[in-house]
């Protein structure tokens, strides 16, 4: 699915985790978002340009779904502002309603980025809302994964610039991964962290370090970050 963002400096937001495409509507307005409309060959450029920096696969039925659904079994609209298609580049012999139940305009991945910047708690929810959980790290393997996933995504280095994961500390002692409940075994804290700096950074973020290198800070639970949901292992 496209999520599309008003008034934000990022355009587009990609997810690659495969959803029905009502599934995928809810999620995009849970987010305070919409399913993508693609109105005009700019848009229709600016969209392509966003999924460049996705692994490309050929083909129907692996793409990402759009806000387009035919109304009343006949022409397609923007199912997000209701109005008819009077830009469209579909493909030759496209749209051919196969099965008679082709509606929709148009995905395995584990993780699913946000960048709109909510507190780790509203970030927790949002995360078992879509039907995820806010991401755990346990190996280096996924460590990796995750920056890989998060280079994509413009993002500023530093403290407080990060995302949140669902490392929070147990009884303001040591940290768990909430999503388990289980202990942090493996850790890539940036260096004299964890500090707990004024006695309530209970919440970890990841952050880019240095460039293309992702670290881990403890941080004010209240405060606002963006969030890596992650497909859930139960």
């Amino acid at each position: 699915m496209l999520f599309q963002v008003e008034q934000s400096n990022v355009n587009y937001v990609v997810s690659t985790l495969a959803v029905s495409w009502k599934d995928a509507f809810v999620l995009c307005e849970q987010s305070g978002m919409e399913l993508v409309s693609i109105t005009s060959a700019k848009e229709q450029n600016a969209v392509a340009e966003a999924l460049s920096s996705y692994p490309p696969q050929h083909g129907f039925s692996k793409g990402y779904w759009t806000s387009g659904t035919r109304f009343n079994g006949n022409s397609f609209v923007w199912f997000t502002s209701g109005k008819p298609l009077v830009y469209n580049q579909f493909a030759d012999n496209q749209p051919d309603n196969a099965g008679n139940n082709e509606n929709l305009g148009q995905s395995n991945f584990k993780y699913v980025i946000s960048t709109v910047a909510v507190p780790w708690k509203d970030a927790f929810v949002l995360c078992k809302q879509s039907g995820m959980e806010l991401v755990s790290i346990t190996s280096a393997e996924e460590q990796n994964a995750v920056a890989d996933a998060l280079s994509a995504y413009p993002t500023k280095q530093g403290f407080s610039n990060g995302y949140w994961t669902s490392g929070t500390r147990f009884n303001g002692n040591s940290f768990v991964w909430f999503t388990s409940g289980k202990p942090l075994v493996y850790t890539r804290f940036a260096d004299k962290q964890p500090d707990n700096a004024g006695n309530n950074e209970n919440c970890i973020e990841f952050f880019m370090y240095c460039e293309n290198s992702y670290k881990w800070n403890d941080r004010d639970c209240s405060q606002k970050a963006g969030y890596i949901c992650q497909e859930r292992s139960d």
